[in-house]
């Protein structure tokens, strides 16, 4: 699985019409192939920053869909709202190093 992790500055002040339009993006992104998943945080100590990361099956599909034109349209709706372009960065899930829950279990019994 691919992690498609994107920055965003927000115009400050506008926060809901960006995550109104955000609910947007996220319907274009679940009907391209390979759309796994799409988590959104916001900044704690700066509530104009966001970090959105869309799951993707495979760098094939994940590829296709940046290189259509509904990459584009599927961003189109928040670009009213942003200060600068989307920052995008690329990951490979590696769910063997994941770590979950309080005195995480797996870790004691590999030892």
């Amino acid at each position: 699985m691919l992690i498609q992790q994107v920055q965003v500055a927000v115009v400050p002040g506008r926060q809901t019409a960006f995550e109104t339009a955000l609910l947007d993006v996220r319907r274009r992104a679940f009907a391209a192939p390979g759309f796994r998943r799409f988590d959104v945080a916001q900044g704690a100590d700066q509530p104009s920053q966001y970090q959105i990361q869309v799951f993707w099956e495979t760098a094939e599909e994940l590829g296709d869909f940046v290189a259509s034109d509904g990459f584009d349209q599927a961003w189109a709706p928040v670009r009213p709202y942003l200060t600068r372009p989307l920052l995008i960065d690329v990951f490979v899930e590696r769910p063997s190093l994941d770590l979950q829950g309080p005195g995480v279990l797996s870790d004691i019994l590999m030892r």
